[in-house]
């Protein structure tokens, strides 16, 4: 049996003149998703382009989270807006 998964579901307001730097934030945020071994990806609202729900999905028990390079990434982004969180596990995680 494969090891269950987790997924950390964020939504964001972001200032509109604050889109570059956004933009800049989540990539060094995904990158350092990435060489942990996680997946990241985010969506921007149709109806509403300041509000942005983000993806985090990795193994559970190796929860990146608490790695130096994520952590200041969340915080950098943080700083742009202020952060809604919720965390899921998958159907095969009691």
């Amino acid at each position: 049996m494969s090891a269950g998964r987790r997924l950390v579901i964020v939504q964001r307001r972001v200032p509109l003149d604050e889109s570059g730097t956004y933009d800049a934030r989540w990539s060094a945020y995904r990158d350092a998703a990435r060489a942990a071994g996680a997946k990241a990806w985010r969506f921007r609202s149709l109806s509403e382009p300041a509000r942005f729900v983000e993806f985090l999905e990795f193994a559970e028990g190796s929860d990146p989270r608490g790695r130096p390079e994520l952590i200041s990434g969340s915080e950098a982004l943080e700083r742009l807006g202020a952060a809604e969180t919720e965390e899921w596990s998958d159907a095969n995680v009691p």
